[in-house]
């Protein structure tokens, strides 16, 4: 895979299917028995479906509209779900493109059904950020308003973990895995040996590069992690919705912010055939126009978007190694080359 190839996120159309009949009457009665705008009305579901795509989404339409019915993870509480309601509901008070959540019959934002948690949210029907020249200068504005409006909300909200980028933990898996690589190449596909032998240089330099510096990390505030084309909905070239809310966390802005401009710039770079500094500076200069106080991390911004990049290789080398688990080693060719892109984006 070269850089700038198109990969699964280059495709600006949400899929959804036909729910099976046995999971749509399921749904349908959990939708009519706790929101009043879908009790007794004709309503159709469908689920979302697509690789990192949340497949617990549902599209319910009656003749009143479409509706988006949300489980939640399991591996989030209650009081974890109800932080995050509230964000949301903080956030589209502030009249950010946030899909606004609707209330149950008791006024609730969250729901228990069969030990599951739900929550109803306005549909939004656009597409996903395709990475036009538009779109690229109103997603940087959007998300640096985004940033801006998150960094002044109470930091007590919610407490989920935040992601432990540059770990002393993924730096020892990593010198491990350079001194000792057959306990990997044992245990993967041919394919993916030769990718890992072809990169382990690119991968070595960069683990050591940037596990070593002392880099400007931005201000530590809640921001939204995981920022990629398929989190950022766009109608006539402008940010209509923003996300995966549940991917926000107290943490160095910077990881955050270097990572979402390294997936939503190497989109457009796919998209629209220019150069890759030429999409950056475009980025990088709309962002600071909505980012007033928060831009000393930018000299620093493609090795903050290798940090993110290299915890996510992390996470597929220790399921290999501690798991002999291949589940996500697919992603392998998109995270190594994510490691060139950025350094063709953003090196000085």
């Amino acid at each position: 895979m070269n850089p700038f190839e198109p990969d699964f996120f280059s495709s600006s159309k949400p899929i959804w299917h036909d729910c099976l009949e046995e999971r749509s009457n399921e749904i349908l009665t959990l939708a009519s028995h706790f929101f009043p705008i879908l009790d007794k009305l004709e309503n159709k579901v469908r689920q979302v479906g697509g690789i990192e795509i949340n497949s617990n989404n549902y599209c319910i339409e009656n003749p009143q509209g479409k509706f988006l019915l949300k489980k939640w993870g399991t591996s989030l509480n209650l009081n974890d779900i109800n932080g995050i309601c509230e964000l949301t509901s903080s956030l589209t008070k502030r009249n950010l493109p946030i899909s606004k959540l609707i209330p149950a019959f008791n006024q609730s934002l969250v729901i228990s059904y069969n030990n599951q948690y739900w929550s109803l949210f306005q549909f939004d029907n656009s597409d996903f950020y395709s990475g036009t020249v538009q779109e690229l200068k109103s997603v940087a504005q959007a998300t640096g308003m985004l940033f801006t409006n998150l960094s002044n909300i109470d930091d007590n909200l919610v407490s989920l973990k935040k992601p432990d980028i540059c770990s002393p933990k993924d730096y020892q898996l990593f010198k491990f895995f350079f001194d000792n690589p057959e306990v990997v190449y044992n245990e993967i596909k041919e394919s993916e040996v030769e990718l890992l032998k072809s990169n382990k240089n690119l991968l070595q330099n960069e683990v050591e590069l940037v596990f070593n510096s002392n880099l400007n990390l931005g201000i530590f505030q809640f921001s939204h992690f995981d920022l990629h084309p398929h989190n950022i909905l766009v109608k006539k070239g402008e940010v209509s919705s923003f996300l995966d809310l549940d991917s926000i966390r107290l943490m160095e802005s910077g990881y955050a912010l270097g990572f979402a401009s390294l997936k939503l710039c190497r989109q457009s770079v796919v998209k629209t055939g220019l150069k890759p500094k030429d999409v950056a500076d475009i980025w990088l200069n709309n962002l600071a126009e909505c980012l007033p106080d928060n831009k000393e991390f930018y000299p620093f911004i493609g090795d903050l978007a290798i940090a993110e990049v290299l915890r996510r290789i992390a996470i597929i080398l220790r399921l290999n190694i501690v798991d002999g688990n291949p589940q996500w080693n697919a992603f392998l060719p998109v995270q190594l080359n994510h490691l060139k892109e950025a350094r063709l984006l953003f090196n000085n």
